[in-house]
């Protein structure tokens, strides 16, 4: 009945604990050695991609304005020839 009786109090561990330290070790380990680099490692490549997609989308606006701009000085020459030529 003694016997029993220390069972049914933790029947898992026996009344150690040994088990549901073992348990949050693993737990622990688990997040510190497998979970956090892992998500450490998925935040650096975004964050290496969105480096990435921020500086082509700088370079394609960076170009796009210099369509702008020589479109503009060709339409300013061309009506600075409009107005000069006219009598």
């Amino acid at each position: 009945m003694y016997l029993f009786a220390q069972m049914v109090a933790d029947p898992i561990s026996g009344g150690a604990g040994w088990v549901g330290a073992g348990l949050l070790g693993l737990l622990l380990g688990w997040l510190l050695i497998i979970h956090l680099p892992a998500k450490d490692k998925i935040l650096k490549d975004f964050m290496e991609a969105k480096d990435i997609h921020v500086q082509k989308m700088t370079e394609k606006f960076e170009a796009s304005l210099k369509v702008i701009a020589e479109h503009c000085e060709q339409e300013l020459e061309r009506v600075i020839n409009i107005f000069q030529n006219k009598p």
